[in-house]
């Protein structure tokens, strides 16, 4: 009977502040933001879809969201391209440069704006960036990294064979001891 009394009490503290802050027993769950498709479609489309580091990529919107502003996106490491507004039709085209820093693969292109509407295709990026000091030739050979693995298994090797003869050192002035 004491434990009820103990766990009531608090329930009853708690719902009378959840009826001042206007929510109900119903809704004591806190409030999760909801984000999705807002009140229009949008469709993306890019050419080429495969593309270089510093080259440029067309962006088409397609869709009924007329008049608004979308922001386009390349994803791995998310960067802003720019902006495009769509007309009276929901339609937009625009030119966006790849950065040059980005590395090779598959990556993800999106278009999205404030109100929640977006749409993201696949593009791959490939081979060396095309402008900035990123182009330069490749090396001849491949670069050289880490350290030299033989002077440390060398050193692993001596550090060993010490710890193996002082055991055997050890043992043996045991055993002249207890004989």
């Amino acid at each position: 009977m004491r434990l009820a009394r103990i766990l009531v009490g608090p329930m009853t503290a708690a719902a009378g502040t959840l009826f001042a802050l206007g929510a109900s027993p119903a809704s004591a769950s806190p409030a999760i933001p909801q984000y999705g498709p807002g009140p229009c479609t949008v469709n993306v489309s890019v050419s080429p879809h495969t593309v270089g580091p510093g080259q440029s990529v067309t962006v088409t919107i397609t869709g009924t969201c007329d008049g608004d502003t979308f922001t386009v996106t390349i994803h791995s490491t998310p960067e802003t391209l720019g902006t495009m507004t769509t007309d009276a039709n929901g339609n937009a085209t625009g030119s966006f440069k790849i950065p040059t820093d980005l590395s090779p693969g598959q990556h993800t292109l999106t278009v999205g704006d404030v109100s929640g509407n977006a749409a993201s295709v696949s593009i791959v990026v490939t081979g060396q960036p095309t402008t900035g000091p990123a182009a330069s030739a490749p090396p001849s050979h491949l670069p050289i990294t880490g350290t030299d693995a033989g002077m440390l298994g060398g050193i692993g090797a001596t550090a060993v064979g010490t710890g193996g003869l002082l055991v055997l050192a050890t043992r043996k002035r045991r055993r002249s001891r207890f004989r």
